[in-house]
């Protein structure tokens, strides 16, 4: 009798503790406006942030685009394992450094390109703030 009253004790205790509460609303006095909604929104949506931060890996881009190429210097021998003696066919080293010298017009085009790379990721955040906002006009 005593294992089947700790188990039934056991067993309502377990249901009442897994049984969800329910909501409690807000007093009237914290009321939530739909103004501050949006403002909190603009704040906290991952959404906006992850625009931003696209925004500014643009903005960071912009002044590499411009930039020349970086030197390459290489090094090389050549008659190295060849089986003739060195007095016939001597050792040749050579050294090598090289600059790109890009013409054309190909750094201005880079430019312009990661200008309007920034300027389509502020355009697309204007529409994910809208989308945001949407959002949250609807679910107010």
């Amino acid at each position: 009798m005593t294992f089947r009253c700790g188990l039934v004790f056991l067993l309502a205790a377990t249901t009442l503790w897994a049984t969800p509460s329910p909501a409690v609303a807000q007093p009237a006095s914290e009321a939530f406006t739909l103004p501050e909604a949006l403002s909190r929104a603009r704040r906290e949506a991952p959404e906006l942030a992850a625009s931003q931060a696209r925004i500014d890996a643009a903005r960071l881009a912009e002044p590499d685009a411009g930039r020349w190429g970086n030197p390459t210097a290489a090094f090389r021998a050549a008659n190295f394992f060849s089986g003739v003696s060195r007095t016939q066919l001597p050792l040749d080293v050579f050294a090598e450094v090289t600059q790109v010298l890009e013409l054309g017009g190909k750094r201005a085009a880079r430019r312009r390109l990661v200008e309007s790379g920034r300027a389509t990721e502020e355009a697309l955040q204007s529409l994910v703030w809208l989308s945001v906002q949407r959002q949250v006009i609807s679910d107010y």
